[in-house]
């Protein structure tokens, strides 16, 4: 009965580093001024899955969200982005 339950554990693992895995690719797809809007360290994400929690440790890095949405608006290629107020 061990094995079954060293099976279980073996799969359960693999499955939680495949979905931050999954997660982290989105992210590094992500300009770090975004990540750290929504308390990310970008510096955590470049690290890797090794480095998860990838939360912001530093209260003051967080950005405001709109002030990314601005930023992200200005930009030609993006015009049709809302604009923050």
């Amino acid at each position: 009965m061990n094995w079954l339950i060293s099976l279980y554990d073996a799969a359960s693992e693999t499955l939680i580093l495949s979905g931050r895995a999954r997660v982290l690719s989105q992210l590094r797809q992500m300009d770090d001024a975004f990540l750290r809007a929504y308390g990310f360290s970008p510096e955590k994400v470049n690290k890797g899955v090794a480095a998860w929690p990838w939360r912001a440790e530093d209260p003051e890095a967080i950005t405001e969200p709109n002030v990314v949405v601005a930023a992200i608006a200005s930009n030609d290629h993006n015009a049709d982005l809302p604009r923050a107020a």
